[in-house]
Formats: C-alpha cells, structure tokens, sequence
C-alpha cells in the first residue's frame, strides 16, 4: 500500500499530496540495485593503480586549517592505527569513491566511526543510544557508514589484542544488527520510525551480568556522565549571553551577597565557549577581572583555534584537557604535548 503526506499550506495555497513508494515498491527496487551491483562486490577492495598518496591528501586538509593545531591534529592521530582512522574520514572517502556503489544516495554521517556514538540524555531522563555529531554530513551511498563503522570496530579490536575471529565476529554482528534493525524501520509507519529509539535502560542487567565488578564501575561511571549530556549542556556551548551582562551581574551579586573574598573565586571558562566572539569575551573578562576574581581556561587544547587569543584574554591561568593528561605516563606524544602547554603558559607568566 502506498503512503501519503501532504505539504503545508503556502500563501494561500492548498497542499498537495506527495506520494511515497510502498514497502513493497521499495523492496522491488532494492532487489533490481543488488542485480546492477551484487552485494559481495562491495566487500572488495583493492588500491587504484592511481590512488591519491594519503600524506598528500592530509596535508591539503592542513592548508584550511588552523596552521598552530595541524601538528597537535598529527601528534593525536600519530598515537595509534585507531586514531589516525579517525582522523582520516577523507583517505577513506578518496578510497571509496571509484568502487561500486548500491546506487541509493542517503544523508550520510560521513564519519560513522565507533568512537563517535555514545550515550546521551533524552528530555524525558533517559538514554539515548545515538551519533555524537553530523559536523561531516553529505549525500553519500548509505553503506559508506555502514563501512567505516565495521572497519572501525577491526581496527580498534586489533589495537585492544582481539583475535582475527573475534574481530570478524564482531564485524559481522554489527553489520547484521544494521541489516535487521533497517528490515524492520522498512515495514513500520514514518511517524513509527521517527520515534524509534534504543532502550538503552532495558539493556543494563544484561550488561552489568556479562562485566566483572571493576567493569560495572566503569559502566555506572560511563552512564552517570552521559546523564549530563543533554540540550542544556549543548545550549551552554552553542548559545551566549549578549556581552556576557546575565554572567557578569551573577556574579557581581553573588560576591556581594556572600561576602567572600573574591580573590579566592576562579572562574573557569571552557576553550570552545572562548573561541566565540573573542572581542566580546575579552571585554567581558575585563569586567570579571576587575572584580578580583581569578580567571581559567578550561579544556585547553581541543578548542581548535587561534593561539593568539591567549595575549588578547585576560586570563590568569589554563587547565589542560583531560585527553591529553590521562596517558602522559605511556604516551610520549602526550607528555610532548604537555612539555610544549606548559612551556608556552610559563613564558605567558600563567
């Protein structure tokens, strides 16, 4: 049977219906692209005799990017295959494009790597299994991130000492789980589908029966954190305050209220807020700082930006993201990095 939806009305004039292809049509059509391309054709691969070098196409990338954080972005790939692969949707992107394709263009993730799904807070405080991000989304064939997802999830099983059979285990379930849980969106309504969700809740006894105690620790940890992340988190990162007027009178009050010596208050401002309207933020930590408050940047090192702006804010000191901390005692890229931060705020008198 097929479906319909109509438009909305515009300017007085009255929708129309716009018709969708059944399940049935749809099914048709999937057989007749797997005719024109089989699907066993699309797990081959193999080098074009006119492959682009890999370093080459990095490098153009590094020529739109920030000049400061190009080494950090290398430094961070430079640490393991699983890393690099994440740094490299676009030599995967340059690998795929002369091979076959199923012929059916979607919106594609673009970057559908494992390390870029997690858990999330839904409105209703419950936990959403999803993407993090679609910064790198474009129309594409839909088994690209079909494809960079279960290449992910080799290379991460080789680096962490799984076995070829465990790894081909774990490939082939996900990619599985994709083709299952897809039949089964096909034959539901689109408002069905729209609601349709992980029930991540229903999945934690049976998690934390497979983990030992030190992995249930590490999951309930996993969870409380995730439980954070939700549309306020995103708000304070995407939105600001006009010149900063509702942070600075907070303030204000508060040191008048409390009394306290506003020596012994630091503010901390995370890296990526800094980067926005950097003129505005400085006149605003002007005013903060003439309060006598102290003055932090947080997270530094993953806001993607400029150096420069550490001469143009009036801060007082910079706390290094946790990313590159965590592995400083097995990581000497990690060590280097922190060796160079620290050089550069002493020299700042930080």
């Amino acid at each position: 049977m097929r479906s319909a939806t109509t438009t909305t009305e515009v300017d007085g004039v009255p929708p129309r219906a716009r018709e969708h292809p059944s399940v049935a049509e749809r099914r048709d059509r999937g057989r007749a692209a797997r005719q024109r391309v089989p699907r066993r054709s699309l797990a081959a691969w193999e080098p074009a005799a006119d492959r682009a070098d890999p370093v080459a196409i990095l490098q153009a990338q590094g020529e739109t990017r920030v000049s400061e954080l190009v080494p950090l972005r290398y430094g961070r790939m430079l640490v393991s295959p699983f890393t690099f692969y994440r740094g490299s949707a676009a030599i995967m992107a340059a690998d795929l494009g002369p091979i076959p394709t199923s012929g059916i263009t979607t919106q594609v993730c673009g970057d559908a790597h494992l390390s870029n799904f997690g858990l999330f807070a839904s409105p209703e405080r419950t936990l959403v299994f999803d993407i993090n991000d679609f910064d790198e989304t474009l129309p594409g064939p839909w088994e690209w991130d079909v494809r960079r997802l279960a290449t992910s999830l080799e290379i991460a099983g080789r680096h962490n000492g799984f076995s070829e059979a465990q790894r081909h285990r774990v490939a082939k379930r996900a990619v599985a789980s994709y083709r299952t849980v897809m039949a089964a969106l096909a034959a539901k309504p689109n408002l069905e589908v729209w609601y349709t969700r992980s029930n991540v809740q229903a999945g934690l006894p049976r998690l934390r029966a497979m983990l030992d105690k030190k992995g249930v620790a590490q999951a309930e940890k996993v969870i409380r954190k995730a439980m954070s992340k939700d549309s306020a988190q995103a708000s304070a990162r995407l939105t600001q305050v006009v010149d900063g007027e509702r942070l600075y009178k907070a303030v204000s009050q508060a040191l008048s209220s409390s009394g306290i010596d506003p020596a012994t208050l630091e503010l901390e401002l995370t890296e990526s807020i800094l980067m926005q309207n950097i003129a505005e933020k400085a006149a605003l930590l002007n005013r903060l700082g003439e309060l006598g408050v102290g003055l932090s940047i947080d997270d530094f090192g993953t806001g993607y930006s400029s150096l420069s702006y550490l001469k143009t804010l009036p801060v007082d000191s910079i706390k290094i993201d946790s990313s590159f901390v965590r592995d400083i005692h097995s990581d000497p890229n990690d060590e280097a990095i922190i060796k160079a931060i620290l050089a550069m705020a002493h020299s700042l008198k930080l």
